[in-house]
């Protein structure tokens, strides 16, 4: 099974404090299915049955993160 670690750091946010959107990011890995993940202190390690299937959910991450703080990303 492929692997992958992600690292989703929020830029421009008012706050040092990035643990709201760390929560955001996890309630997205919470709604998968099929997976397993390890959250570190510098990212999460994913586990899925497919590269397409990890791409996915971190797009899906990226994107809940940066709704959340439409400066929180450098990435469109």
């Amino acid at each position: 099974m492929p692997i992958m670690e992600i690292s989703i750091v929020p830029l421009g946010t008012e706050t040092a404090s990035v643990s709201g959107y760390v929560a955001q990011a996890v309630k997205i890995l919470k709604e998968q299915k099929g997976i397993k993940y390890e959250i570190t202190s510098m990212g999460t390690i994913i586990e899925a049955d497919s590269v397409v299937k990890l791409l996915d959910i971190a797009g899906k991450m990226h994107k809940s993160v940066k709704r959340q703080n439409k400066e929180s990303s450098h990435y469109d």
